[in-house]
């Protein structure tokens, strides 16, 4: 439990946090109309919860690509390799998250809905240990939120300000010769009009190199920008609401160091899940995240 100074001064945080958001996000009641409501706000009322409906797509590069982006003092554990065929030569999985944070809490106080695009190189040796992975979090599109950008800028991520296609859900069907098709898409796009992410995509029957508990620790290996605090953003995938589907995507856009390429056919999945988040937790306390 918190104590009653920390959890107050959470409180006034994510209050101020809600009056900004929601002069600038439609009202709940347009958005997410994608995304279940949060299934374990009573169990934990005084951490922040809430649910990540969202497409989860990974695109493979080069790994002398990877190597080029994540910081030289960071090794690359290549525990993923085991997974991959042995025709695939010296890839590297990159993975994004493009979806929306739907009803988040933390005690009565509620965070209106807001998108993003995570892009997140994985299975980083952070700690030195050989074998607890993280996620290195290099770039973030975002609304153009001020509280928000702060919090993805004090890991030291790169904050995209960013308009979103559809504005606040996690994806939108796209009709075809005016019947809805199972094709859906998903964008981002910065203000500046530097970077953007377009995803189509359509649930699938094909299987993914990665099973689905690997993604599920993926998704769960704690994020960082700078490594001086790490984001511990925690998936909980045995709720009624995760029901995942194996996804086949495309993929095209502007990502800040990433090579421009359209990436076509690319494998993922398709998930609503809760989450807890603790926020800037030191990255030696949250290692053990083993594959």
């Amino acid at each position: 439990m918190l104590s009653d100074t920390i959890y107050l001064g959470l409180a006034l945080i994510l209050l101020t946090t809600t009056q900004v958001l929601a002069a600038a996000i439609p009202s709940a009641t347009t958005c997410s109309a994608n995304s279940a409501p949060n299934p374990i706000a009573s169990k934990y009322p005084d951490l922040i919860t809430g649910t990540l409906n969202e497409s989860v797509v990974t695109v493979f590069i080069d790994y002398s690509i990877a190597r080029k982006i994540v910081p030289k003092q960071w090794g690359i554990l290549q525990v993923y390799k085991k997974y991959l065929p042995s025709s695939s030569g010296n890839l590297y999985p990159v993975v994004l998250e493009l979806g929306v944070d739907h009803d988040v809490r933390a005690g009565s106080i509620n965070v209106p809905d807001f998108s993003s695009v995570r892009v997140t190189f994985p299975f980083i040796d952070l700690s030195g240990d050989g074998k607890s992975n993280y996620r290195y979090t290099p770039a973030i599109f975002l609304p153009p939120i001020p509280l928000i950008v702060a919090g993805a800028e004090a890991y030291g991520e790169k904050a995209i300000q960013s308009t979103f296609d559809p504005p606040c859900d996690a994806y939108k069907l796209v009709p075809v010769g005016g019947r809805t098709s199972g094709q859906y898409s998903f964008a981002a796009t910065s203000t500046d009009n530097k970077y953007n992410v377009q995803l189509t995509a359509t649930v699938s029957k094909a299987t993914n190199y990665f099973p689905l508990d690997v993604y599920k620790q993926v998704l769960n290996q704690p994020t960082f920008g700078d490594g001086l605090s790490c984001d511990n953003y925690t998936h909980i995938f045995d709720t009624s609401i995760t029901k995942p589907e194996v996804i086949r995507a495309n993929l095209s856009g502007r990502v800040p160091n990433m090579p421009s390429q359209q990436y076509n056919d690319a494998q993922g999945i398709r998930l609503d899940s809760a989450f807890i988040e603790g926020n800037n937790v030191p990255c030696d306390s949250v290692r053990g995240h083993y594959l």
